[in-house]
């Protein structure tokens, strides 16, 4: 498998430092606005070109392998981004687990973020970090992609009461 074919990437974690709730829109959501931090803490997400459908991998105890997911649907908002038709296929996502699940720690989102970064690799669509920050708000609520190590600040929406 050559290097293009297979990309590693760290999905760091975030801690907020300061989150507001700006109130309830009409679909349910919460409206936030958070500063937040970076941590040492990551999953690591692993991205390979294969033949065949579309597959999601990692410890199913510790996260839904399946559309729930938010890697995948980061995927199929990427390919259909691409102009493709039907369910994505021509990779796999691996991810190690790391980031407790539903700690408030980004992990999820930060899957996603390091899925359409991997994904634009491997399968060599060549979008820009603008566009990928795009696809990367649209598939889940709290968008990772940009995230840097110094404090960042973001309105985004939370769960339904």
């Amino acid at each position: 498998m050559s290097a293009s074919s297979r990309v590693r990437l760290r999905a760091h974690a975030k801690i907020n430092l300061d989150l507001r709730i700006l109130g309830v829109r009409p679909d349910g959501y919460h409206e936030l606005r958070t500063i937040f931090q970076t941590i040492a803490l990551h999953d690591v997400v692993t991205v390979e070109s294969r033949r065949g459908a579309f597959e999601l991998d990692g410890d199913a105890a510790l996260m839904p392998l399946d559309r729930t997911n938010l890697a995948w649907r980061a995927a199929d908002l990427l390919w259909r981004a691409a102009g493709k038709r039907g369910s994505p296929s021509g990779a796999r996502i691996v991810i190690d687990k790391r980031i407790p699940s539903q700690a408030g720690l980004g992990g999820g989102s930060s899957d996603a973020a390091a899925s359409l970064v991997g994904l634009n690799r491997v399968w060599r669509l060549g979008l820009s970090q603008a566009r990928l920050m795009a696809i990367d708000c649209s598939s889940c609520r709290c968008p990772a992609i940009g995230r840097h190590s110094a404090p960042n600040a973001t309105n985004h929406l939370g769960k339904r009461p």
